[in-house]
């Protein structure tokens, strides 16, 4: 449900935090029309940010499941703002939490 909700809108980035323990994790806490949720990313990969601002916004997530398309597991979904691709990148798990 979340998923459908965020897709394709701009959402405001709180916080992004990048974790590396063996491995590259990405948090994204956010909010977009009173919804603040966080955005889990394990496994990351080929991450690019540009245009860095303050403050942060997406103009327009795209998250792309790409396991019907046979991607290697590493790549198992892709994450990138298609407007103005501020951040684009592919990780292994991903996980969608409702804050409020």
């Amino acid at each position: 449900e979340i998923l459908h909700r965020i897709q394709g809108k701009s959402l405001d980035v709180e916080e992004l935090i990048l974790t590396n323990d063996g491995q590259i994790d990405l948090l994204l806490r956010c909010s977009m029309e009173g919804l603040r949720l966080e955005i889990s990313c394990r496994n990351v990969s080929d991450l690019n940010l540009s245009g860095i601002h303050y403050p942060m916004w997406i103009s327009g997530l795209e998250i792309r499941d790409n396991a019907e398309n046979g991607w290697e597991n590493t790549a198992r979904y892709t994450l990138r703002d298609y407007e103005e691709d501020t951040i684009f990148f592919h990780c292994q798990q991903l996980q969608l939490i409702k804050l409020d």
